[in-house]
């Protein structure tokens, strides 16, 4: 049988009710000098004897919480419940991962961020600030998530995403490549790829793809399948939804709305309270403003 690498205190401390005990090195090995005093746990059975894990300062692991692998808890982070913190993941500061939460891989969790539900951190993504991670969604890659950002339901977070300011990504939402979503941007269930930027108080829901270098900011609405790529931009109290494409170097703004199957493209320009529908088209330097509606034509 291994040797153990660590024993409890016997000078118990209680948090929520119950009795932690300090941890005590007994080797020098990975996060822990030998003789070190480390963090509190409720058990052994909260952080491995195998490999190199460590809870140190402050930090408390609680319920049927482990810490295990080459992973570290930290300052004063809580471990609760089911959460697993393993591979090489770090948690720190006053961070909480709780419920049937995962973090792994070479994830750091720093802030007061909270990780929780079946939430999943891993890869090299970073959490930290006030953000939470719970439902099913998953954090990975490199993906950044920080201030008071929030990210829920099935949401995915990947690559070298970021999230961040008041937004919130809830549903089915993919967040992948570079894409940044910040402000108090909302998207649900909707694909958020490349470099695109959605920010402001901008809403982005449904099935639609926002990509390239897109912009969406002010308080623009993109829904059902709508398309916005390339360098397009959708501002201000815009609309866009439906089946309409915005592309090219296009500008939707002010309180126009694209709806239907029209395509906006080329440098073409949309804005006031304009109208576009049906199987409109509208391209190259054309500008659509005031009260037009435009259904069927090509432009």
């Amino acid at each position: 049988m291994k040797n153990k690498r660590y024993i409890l205190t016997q000078e118990p401390v209680n948090f929520f009710n119950r009795p932690h005990y300090r941890i005590k090195s007994l080797e020098s090995s990975g996060w822990a000098e030998e003789d070190e005093i480390g963090g509190f746990v409720e058990s052994e059975l909260n952080l491995s004897q195998d490999g190199t894990a460590w809870i140190s300062e402050n930090a408390v692991v609680s319920g049927n919480a482990v810490v295990s692998g080459d992973a570290r808890v930290s300052g004063n982070a809580r471990v609760a419940g089911n959460a697993e913190i393993w591979g090489n993941a770090w948690v720190s500061d006053e961070a909480l991962v709780s419920d049937e939460a995962e973090v792994y891989g070479n994830a750091v969790i720093t802030g007061k961020a909270w990780i929780s539900s079946n939430a999943k951190v891993s890869g090299d993504a970073r959490v930290s600030g006030n953000a939470e991670i719970y439902g099913n969604a998953a954090v990975n890659c490199n993906a950044k998530v920080f201030w008071d950002a929030e990210v829920s339901g099935y949401a995915w977070v990947t690559d070298d995403a970021r999230v961040s300011g008041n937004a919130s990504v809830s549903g089915d939402a993919d967040i992948t490549g570079n894409a940044s979503v910040y402000g108090d941007a909302c998207v649900i269930d909707a694909w958020i790829a490349e470099s695109a930027r959605v920010a402001g108080n901008s809403r982005i829901g449904e099935s639609a793809k926002i990509y390239g270098n897109a912009v969406v900011s002010g308080n623009a609405w993109v829904a059902g399948d709508a398309l916005v790529g390339d360098t397009a931009w959708v501002t201000d109290d815009a609309r866009v939804h439906g089946h309409a494409k915005v592309s090219g170097n296009a500008l939707v703004s002010n309180d126009a709305e694209v709806h239907g199957n029209a395509c906006i493209s080329g440098n073409a320009d949309v804005t006031g309270n304009a109208k576009v529908y049906g199987d409109a088209r509208i391209s190259g330097y054309t500008v659509v403003t005031g009260n037009y509606l435009l259904e069927s034509p090509k432009v």
